[in-house]
């Protein structure tokens, strides 16, 4: 049996693209953590000075800049690679550039007794975002790790401020929220009983996957490839600001809103340490196991109706220059490897276990994750 997996990996021809300083349009949210980024990137100029003007639009929540994405009325918006994966699943075609691999944390109040896992037996226990929020999934995961029974959990389910409210009051034990909100929490006095991403290294992780990434369609992409260049660019240009500048971390405080020096601080240190680190075969390695293995507890809800048996990973790079690492996942967890020679090209179509002949006539634009490199393939793989 003949099984078809299209891998989202997309070279980018710069013939015929060639333009001045292009508009991008972004959907974000009137509050959240990217528009530190993105204010800093506009405030010092550092989009133009990348070959891009950026335009922020705000909306009023998350479904209405992926709705905005869809329909048009932007060009970029702000989404993690499980949902770009599970779009595609849809018919979808969605590229992703990684903007942060924070996740969040399990946090508990220091008066519930709670020093284990083990120990949420029993608690009331607080999950932002929903059933299908990726720290839920997780901690469903990795509950036979440390022996829990989640039959014997308490969960409800409730948006962060309010959930981090109930938290330090003592009416929820413990909570599993987004970083920033566990920055706020830890700043309060909670305890931090363990970060999301540990659950992931417990599930046989390797890597520090980055979640969140800025989205845009992959047709967009490639009519627009000088834009997409100029997002890493500046993208990358503010992280490094914010890394060595704490004057743009100052101008920022207003903006983030911290209750206290040490809610700053916290906040801070989450930021850079989300930073993704770049993106190697292992991760790409890590994004299809982990899809998988969230798949078993989210359902088609959260895979899409491919039910992960074809997964569709945006994170692929080469191992060097010249070399591409194909990875094809099936849902039985066997992982096929192929080392493919890639010479400047532009559409690449083969089989995981053949060398691909593509045309070496043809520029390639590299798109960045993170502060590195890569050149992006879009490749059609069949499994015997």
């Amino acid at each position: 049996m003949i099984k078809k997996v299209l891998f989202i990996i997309t070279f980018l021809a710069l013939a015929g693209f060639v333009q001045a300083e292009q508009k991008l349009r972004m959907a974000t949210l009137s509050y959240g953590t990217v528009n530190w980024e993105l204010d800093t990137i506009q405030h010092y100029g550092l989009d133009k000075s990348s070959g891009i003007e950026m335009e922020l639009i705000k909306m009023a929540n998350l479904p209405a800049t992926r709705l905005a994405l869809l329909n048009g009325g932007a060009d970029v918006a702000v989404a993690d690679w499980m949902w770009v994966s599970s779009q595609r699943a849809e018919g979808r075609n969605y590229s992703f550039i990684p903007y942060s691999s924070s996740v969040g944390g399990l946090m508990v109040n220091p008066n519930a007794n709670i020093k284990s896992v083990k120990d949420l037996e029993g608690k009331k226990v607080g999950v932002a975002g929903g059933a299908l929020s990726k720290g839920w999934l997780l901690l469903q995961a990795a509950a036979p790790k440390y022996n829990l029974d989640l039959t014997k959990v308490n969960t409800t389910y409730g948006a962060p401020p309010l959930l981090n409210k109930e938290l330090v009051s003592g009416r929820l034990d413990a909570v599993i929220t987004y970083w920033h909100f566990s920055a706020a929490l830890e700043a309060d006095g909670m305890d931090r009983l363990v970060e999301l991403s540990d659950l992931q290294k417990d599930l046989g992780m390797v890597t520090n996957l980055p979640m969140i990434g800025y989205v845009f369609m992959e047709e967009w992409g490639r009519q627009n490839p000088k834009a997409v260049e100029g997002l890493a660019k500046a993208s990358a240009a503010a992280k490094k600001k914010l890394q060595q500048e704490d004057a743009s971390w100052e101008r920022l405080r207003k903006k983030m809103k911290p209750n206290s020096e040490a809610h700053f601080q916290q906040l801070k240190k989450g930021f850079l340490n989300g930073i993704p680190e770049p993106v190697t075969v292992a991760h790409q390695e890590d994004a299809a196991k982990l899809f998988v293995k969230l798949g078993e507890y989210g359902g088609k809800d959260f895979t899409g109706e491919s039910g992960g048996a074809d997964l569709d990973i945006d994170l692929g790079a080469p191992t060097h220059v010249g070399q591409l690492k194909v990875i094809i996942r099936k849902k039985d967890d066997v992982a096929i490897n192929a080392d493919i020679d890639v010479p400047s090209s532009n559409w690449v179509t083969g089989t995981a276990t053949d060398s691909l002949v593509m045309p070496s006539n043809s520029a390639v634009i590299l798109l960045a994750f993170g502060s590195v490199w890569y050149p992006i393939a879009n490749v059609n793989a069949t499994i015997n």
